[in-house]
C-alpha cells in the first residue's frame, strides 16, 4: 500500500512532463534544481570544455530568426518544388506575429498561383512550429494549436466556437455542447487555457520552435535507432551525502520524497516517449523513408490500443513535439490519419493520403475542362479508394480549392486576359514596324 502510494506522485508528475517538449522540461527542470538540494544535474556541455581552446569554426554564430527557422522546416520537409516555393513565398508574407493577412491568398491566386498546390503550401506552413504560424484570422489560430495538441479538426472547431462557455465557467454548458463528460471537459478547459492570441510574441524575439524530440535512423526492413535528446536538459541524480544526512537526521524528507519522485517521472517521460515514437515510426516505416504519399490509417486511439497505452497517454507523447528522421523533420501528428475505405483491397488508405491525390489530380487538369467532384469520384474509384461525392467536395473545400464551375470561370477570365495582353503587344510590335 505504501509502495503504491509513493508511486502516485511519479506518475502523476510523469504524466505531467509528458506534455512537456525539451524547452519547457529544461524549464521545470531548472526551476526544480534551484530549490531541491538533493538534486545534482549534470548539463550536456562539459564544464571543462571552458578551459579548452576553441576552434574558430566551432565558435556559435547569432540564433536564427524565427522567419529562418521556418524556412528551414520548409526547406526539410517533403515537398514538390512548386509547393516549396509557395511555402517560403507564404513565409515571406506573414507578420511579424506569424499571422498571415485574409487577403494574401486571394491576392497569390489572382497572380496566378495553382489553387492546388498554394493550399498544399499553406498546409505546410500551418504544419510548422509554432503551432498556430500561417493562420488567416483567431479561428484559425486557435484551431490549430488545439489540432496540435491531438484534437482532430472537428473537435478543434467545437472547441473554438465553446469557447465562450469554457472561458465563461459554465462548465456544464460546455459539456453539453461538446458531448464530453465533466472530466473530458475540464481536459479541454486545460488545453484552452494553454493557447495564445498569436502564433508568435512581438517584442524582443524569444524561440518558439519546439525542438526536434529524438533522431530517429532507418533502413530497410523496419529496423531502426532512436535517439531520445538530451541536449537541452541535464542528467538529473541525488546527491548521496544529502541523502545520507536527511537519512540520518530526518531532515529534508520530503524534499527527498520529491526529488526521488521527480527521477521517476522522468524515467517514465523518457520510457514511454521512446515507446510511442517506436510504435509510430514502425507503423509509418514507408511513409517516412520513401514519403508522405505512403501515409497509412492511423488514429491515437488505436495506436494506444497497440501499445496497451491509455489514448491520453499518447495524445500526451505526441502533442506539439517531432522527430528527425531521413534528414526530415516530422511532427508526431502529421503521422496520424484517418481512414478512407478501399474498395477492392478491403482495407483502408489515410485520409492525408486522399487528400492528397485529390489535389495532384486537380494541380494536372487542364484548365478549360476542370475535373467535377463526380469525376474525382470516378478516378479514385478506378484506384481502389471507395469515397463518395460528397467526401471529395468536403476534402476540397477543406483544402480551400473552389468547385469546377469557379475554375473553369478563372481559367477562362486568364485566358481572355492573356489574349488581350498578347494582342496588345503585338499592336506594339506592329507599330513599332511601321516607324
Amino acid at each position: 500500500m505504501s509502495t503504491a502510494l509513493a508511486l502516485a506522485p511519479a506518475l502523476r508528475d510523469g504524466m505531467r512532463l509528458l506534455r512537456l517538449n525539451q524547452q519547457d522540461l529544461a524549464e521545470d527542470i531548472r526551476a526544480e534544481l534551484a530549490r531541491n538540494p538533493f538534486l545534482i544535474g549534470d548539463w550536456p556541455t562539459p564544464r571543462s570544455a571552458a578551459a579548452q581552446p576553441v576552434p574558430l569554426e566551432s565558435v556559435p554564430t547569432p540564433a536564427p530568426s524565427i522567419f529562418q527557422r521556418l524556412c528551414t522546416q520548409i526547406e526539410l520537409a517533403a515537398l514538390p518544388c512548386a509547393v516549396r516555393m509557395l511555402a517560403l513565398q507564404l513565409v515571406g508574407e506573414l507578420r511579424e506575429d506569424g499571422m498571415l493577412d485574409a487577403t494574401v491568398v486571394d491576392r497569390m491566386l489572382s497572380a496566378g498561383a495553382n489553387p492546388a498546390r498554394l493550399q498544399a503550401a499553406l498546409e505546410a506552413l500551418q504544419s510548422c512550429d509554432p503551432p498556430g504560424v500561417g493562420a488567416r484570422s483567431l479561428t484559425e489560430c486557435l484551431e490549430l494549436q488545439l489540432r496540435d495538441m491531438g484534437l482532430d479538426p472537428d473537435a478543434a472547431r467545437h472547441t473554438v466556437a465553446a469557447l465562450p462557455l469554457l472561458a465563461g465557467g459554465d462548465l456544464q454548458g460546455a459539456a453539453q455542447a461538446l458531448g464530453l463528460s465533466p472530466a473530458q471537459t475540464r481536459v479541454r478547459l486545460a488545453m484552452v487555457r494553454r493557447l495564445r492570441a498569436t502564433p508568435m510574441q512581438t517584442g524582443p524575439e524569444r524561440t518558439t520552435t519546439v525542438p526536434v524530440e529524438a533522431v530517429v535512423t532507418l533502413a530497410r526492413g523496419r529496423t531502426m535507432q532512436i535517439d531520445l535528446s538530451t541536449r537541452t536538459t541535464p542528467r538529473l541524480r541525488l546527491d548521496r551525502s544529502m541523502v545520507a544526512h536527511a537519512r540520518a537526521t530526518g531532515f529534508g524528507g520530503d524534499l527527498l520524497d520529491r526529488a526521488e519522485a521527480l527521477l521517476a517521472a522522468l524515467s517514465f517521460r523518457h520510457d514511454t516517449l521512446r515507446r510511442v515514437i517506436a510504435g509510430l515510426v514502425e507503423y509509418q516505416h514507408r511513409a517516412l523513408t520513401d514519403g508522405i504519399e505512403w501515409l497509412r490509417p492511423l488514429t491515437r486511439r488505436a495506436l494506444a490500443q497497440q501499445l496497451e497505452l491509455h489514448p491520453s497517454t499518447v495524445s500526451r507523447a505526441v502533442a506539439g513535439k517531432a522527430i528527425e528522421a531521413q534528414g526530415h523533420v516530422w511532427q508526431l501528428a502529421a503521422l496520424f490519419s484517418n481512414a478512407v475505405p478501399q474498395k477492392d483491397a478491403g482495407g483502408a488508405v489515410a485520409a492525408a493520403r486522399v487528400r492528397r491525390r485529390i489535389a495532384r489530380m486537380i494541380a494536372e487538369e487542364r484548365p478549360e475542362r476542370p475535373l467535377s467532384d463526380a469525376a474525382v469520384v470516378e478516378q479514385l474509384r478506378t484506384e481502389g479508394v471507395d469515397i463518395a461525392r460528397r467526401t471529395v467536395a468536403k476534402y476540397r473545400e477543406t483544402m480551400r480549392i473552389p468547385g469546377s464551375a469557379t475554375r473553369r470561370a478563372k481559367a477562362g477570365s486568364k485566358a481572355i486576359r492573356q489574349s488581350q495582353e498578347q494582342a496588345h503587344s503585338n499592336r506594339g510590335q506592329g507599330g513599332g514596324n511601321r516607324r
